[in-house]
């Protein structure tokens, strides 16, 4: 059975709010969801995918989730902010425009709900957590690839070791990048044995403890989406202007994306980072 579960934009403390679709006695689904569709430019032959709505009918819902998830999707549609539809780990921008009774029972009912996104696709999201160094301050640690080529810049800092890690994606990637406080001026390299691919991922900026800076390509829309620092109480800090500047090819580009195959990752351990491989696709998988 497949997995469906609706997290909205708004909830209690500012926080989202997550509703399992399919939990004990709920259902839902729509075929709908294993369909894609792309649009083409009539003038310039131009091809991308268009907005697109989908229905999903859930069977089974209890009154008092119902009653809950319809007072956060209508406030995510008052402030404008879109929620996540996540499928079997696949997620999907949207929100909800109609909720539709179908069946109303003495305690339970059916209930189709349309979902709309301007952004019809759809993203399975992968953590790799890399944790800071136990070890003593001149261990220097090396797991993984060799290289065919040298480092220009010294990743054991002043005071902390470096490590390598390796990563396998199947497809093309975005990644999102977490650096962990207490950290000044965080980086991470992302390499391929054979070159093609050496990247840092930095940011000039400091984080006190309990506070993260993120780097988050699919924030690059919404200004101070994407660098930025968050503190303690949830804050957000723009610091796109602290980011390290480059282009796509330049090896300082902080979105640019991860290509298929072995990747080695490198950071000076001093802090932890969270990498989050962005897979995406027009529609769900079939199975």
């Amino acid at each position: 059975m497949r997995k469906v579960i609706y997290t909205t934009a708004s909830g209690a403390n500012y926080t989202g709010t997550t509703f399992d679709l399919t939990g004990a006695q709920a259902l839902a689904w729509s075929n709908g969801l294993l369909g894609w569709s792309w649009k083409a430019d009539d003038n310039t032959g131009a091809i991308s995918r268009k907005a697109r709505t989908y229905k999903l009918r859930a069977v089974g819902l209890d009154y008092g989730l119902l009653n809950e998830l319809s007072r956060w999707l209508e406030s995510d549609i008052e402030a404008g902010l879109q929620g996540k539809l996540v499928v079997d780990g696949w997620e999907l921008l949207c929100s909800a425009s109609v909720a539709d009774a179908k069946r109303i029972g003495s305690d339970i009912a059916t209930v189709e709900f349309t979902f709309h996104t301007t952004d019809p696709t759809w993203r399975r999201i992968t953590t790799h957590s890399l944790m800071p160094n136990s070890a003593s301050d001149n261990d220097v640690t090396v797991t993984g690839l060799n290289f065919p080529f040298d480092f220009e810049f010294d990743f054991a800092g002043s005071s902390s070791s470096s490590k390598i890690e390796t990563i396998d994606l199947s497809v093309k990637s975005y990644v999102r990048i977490t650096f962990f406080g207490p950290c000044s001026n965080p980086y991470v390299r992302i390499s391929s044995a054979d070159g093609a691919t050496n990247n840092i991922y930095g940011v000039d900026a400091e984080a006190d403890f309990s506070e993260r800076i993120v780097i988050d390509p699919l924030g690059r829309k919404v200004v101070g989406g994407s660098v930025y620092k968050v503190d303690a109480l949830g804050k957000k800090t723009n610091l796109y202007d602290k980011r390290q500047r480059g282009i796509t090819g330049s090896g300082t580009y902080v979105f640019e994306s991860l290509p298929a195959g072995a990747l080695s990752v490198s950071w000076p351990q001093s802090f932890g980072v969270d990498i989050e491989t962005i897979e995406e696709r027009g529609s769900l998988p079939w199975n």
